[in-house]
């Protein structure tokens, strides 16, 4: 963003446009002030937010996860991936250009979760319980269980609740949910 007149600036036009999506430029925003201040938890949890990088650090790239931002795709990035990557952010997945994905990788593992992770991590931030997901998903109670550890392991977490308010805070699942969730265990049970 550059200076402070001009993070203020953007934060009034974000409050006033209400977008779906914003698009950051790495390079010009201070991550300690501006990531932060962008995406505090207070702002409307449904805001995506792509940012635009060179050659990050891992700092920088943990940073950008850890402020809630959605996806993060090189600088020199085809047109066709910039189009995916924000298809993907706008329907709620996150997507990280090859680089990025590289570079969060740590022995040989992947910290980013996967669909089938993520689905169970949206089903526990709406309150259910690990027979209700399995039922939910038609798995059964050992693989949602599985499913949990590595949840709880790529999100550096111990506990249910933990995984869920880290989920929140990266903006991989909501707590807002349009229907209850209740009456949908009680659809599917008929």
């Amino acid at each position: 963003m550059g200076d402070e007149a001009q993070l203020a600036h953007a934060m009034d036009a974000i409050n006033v446009a209400a977008p779906d999506l914003i698009i950051l430029d790495l390079q010009s925003c201070d991550l300690t002030r501006d990531l932060p201040q962008l995406f505090r938890e207070e702002r409307n949890i449904s805001l995506k937010s792509i940012v635009i990088t060179s050659s990050s650090t891992d700092y920088e790239l943990t940073q950008c996860i850890q402020n809630g931002v959605n996806g993060i795709v090189s600088r020199n990035v085809a047109r066709c991936e910039m189009i995916t990557a924000i298809r993907r952010v706008l329907t709620g997945r996150a997507h990280y250009c090859s680089d990025t994905t590289a570079k969060l990788r740590k022995d040989g593992k992947s910290n980013l979760l996967t669909k089938r992770e993520l689905e169970v991590l949206q089903l526990l931030a709406f309150g259910f319980s690990n027979k209700e997901i399995a039922g939910k998903l038609a798995v059964g109670i050992g693989t949602v269980k599985t499913h949990l550890i590595n949840i709880n392991a790529k999100l550096n977490v111990a506990t249910r609740t933990e995984a869920v308010i880290r989920g929140v805070q990266q903006r991989l699942v909501s707590i807002c949910n349009s229907s209850n969730p209740s009456h949908e265990i009680q659809r599917d049970a008929k």
